[in-house]
Parts: structure tokens; C-alpha cells; sequence
């Protein structure tokens, strides 16, 4: 019998390509030892980490995104990144352009070169991509990764009983006498959606609960206006100053 990988001759060819294939045969034909030689033999050389999961105990989350269970922390940023691939491709800011004289990230900027992205580009990409819950969150998350993982790091917690998407920005600097610090900036996203009322209360009340468990004093929250009656494109990216039930000040920004 042929060694695992030489059966394969041409997914080397696809995935340089970055094209996927369907391994089809009878079972217990050695096609799962076949990718995990492949899969170990590509991380093995350096410039693909190649992941293998089993989905035979996944059931279908419907169009609900956040909803998905994905054990393994891995997996879910690998999900990510490929669901907002399409909205990465779109992102043209200079990275360094969100640093600070002092090191720390300019958050109020990045949101505000995001309401430009949505107005030009978010139209066309909720229509491209078909995750309907998530689409919005999705975007945003694809819009924030390459502007803050070279110099920071991106935590997402998902809450999948109120719909809700909450963010950390962790940032690395130096301060003025050569000492690390890590910056953190919260956001917590949600989406108005048809025939419901503002989302605004109770993401205010989850952004403050947010908020006390990182022991931050401010955060962001930002809605996503999906209503048939939502504002034209061009004139959302709406910010003001909001009060949480604890007496917060924070940001929201409506899009």
C-alpha cells in the first residue's frame, strides 16, 4: 500500500492554491490517517499550521452564528478568520496609523475609520455573506484583526442566550520609565433587529456587568441598525455619550 500522502497526490497543488477538496472512499479505506499525515506533514514544514477536527457529533446551529459551540479555542479563531475573509480583503487602514505618540492604540480613531468602512463597503458585504445573525459582528471582528494583532491581541466571548458579542482589545506598550503595560478597551456589540426595540438598555446594563468583571471604568458599545427603516448608508456611524445603570460613562456608536 502507498504511503497516507502519496494517495494524495494533488491536495498539496489545492491547498497552495487555496482550494479545499472532498476526500470520498469506502470506509476504513484510511482516509482519516491519510489527512493526519498530511496535516502533520504540512505543519511540520514550517509555513502551514494545519488543524483536523472530527464534525461527526456537530448538529446544525441554524443562521445563528454565535449560537455554535466550538470546544476548542483554536478552532473558533480559525472560523473566524475564515468567515470574515472576505471583509479583510476590503481593509486598506495603516495599522500604524492607530498608535499613539505614547505607544497606546487610538481606539476613538479605529471606530471612527470603521464608520467610513461600514458606510462604503458594509451594504455589499452583509448582501455576500450568509451568516445572517452574525454578519454584522463578523465584519466588524475582520475589520479590527489586522489593525490590532500586530501590536495587541483581540478576546471574544460569545453569549449566545441574549445575542450578544463581547470584545477585549489588549494592547502592549511601554511606558515612560521602560516598564510594560497593557492597555485594554471593551466593546460589547449587538444588532437591532426588525420589529424589536432598541437594543440600547440592555446592552448598556451588559456592556456595565462586562465592564465589572474587567474592572474597567469605560467601554464602547456599538448596535448594528438591521431595520428595513434603519437610516441610509451614508448617514450612519452615529456616536454619543451614554450613562450605564452602575453611572459608567461610555461611548455608543450606532451603524
Amino acid at each position: 500500500m502507498l504511503p497516507p500522502t502519496q494517495r494524495l497526490p494533488q491536495a498539496r497543488v489545492l491547498i497552495e492554491m487555496d482550494r479545499y477538496f472532498v476526500l470520498h472512499a469506502s470506509r476504513q479505506t484510511g482516509k482519516t490517517t491519510a489527512l493526519h499525515t498530511l496535516a502533520s506533514e504540512l505543519t511540520a514544514g514550517g509555513d502551514i499550521a494545519a488543524l483536523t477536527f472530527s464534525c461527526e457529533r456537530a448538529k446544525a446551529a441554524g443562521d445563528d452564528y454565535a449560537a455554535a459551540e466550538i470546544a476548542n479555542p483554536i478552532y473558533q479563531e480559525v472560523l473566524l478568520r475564515v468567515l470574515g475573509d472576505r471583509t479583510e480583503r476590503f481593509v486598506r487602514a495603516d495599522p500604524h496609523s492607530f498608535v499613539l505618540p505614547d505607544g497606546r492604540f487610538d481606539l476613538p480613531r479605529l471606530l471612527r475609520e470603521f464608520v467610513v468602512f461600514w458606510r462604503e463597503h458594509g451594504e455589499v458585504l452583509i448582501r455576500q455573506e450568509g451568516y445572517h445573525d452574525a454578519v454584522c459582528q463578523i465584519i466588524l471582528m475582520a475589520f479590527l484583526h489586522p489593525l490590532v494583532n500586530g501590536g495587541g491581541q483581540l478576546d471574544r466571548e460569545y453569549a449566545a442566550g441574549s445575542k450578544r458579542l463581547d470584545v477585549l482589545v489588549r494592547w502592549s506598550y511601554t511606558g515612560p520609565e521602560g516598564e510594560r503595560l497593557i492597555q485594554r478597551e471593551a466593546m460589547e456589540l449587538k444588532v437591532w433587529r426588525a420589529s424589536e426595540n432598541d437594543p440600547m438598555p440592555d446592552g448598556l446594563a451588559q456592556l456595565d456587568r462586562y465592564l465589572d468583571r474587567l474592572t474597567l471604568s469605560t467601554g464602547v458599545l456599538v448596535i448594528f441598525d438591521r431595520r428595513p427603516e434603519a437610516p441610509p448608508w451614508k448617514e450612519r456611524g452615529g456616536f454619543e455619550q451614554a450613562t450605564t445603570p452602575s453611572g459608567r460613562e461610555v461611548t455608543v456608536l450606532r451603524v
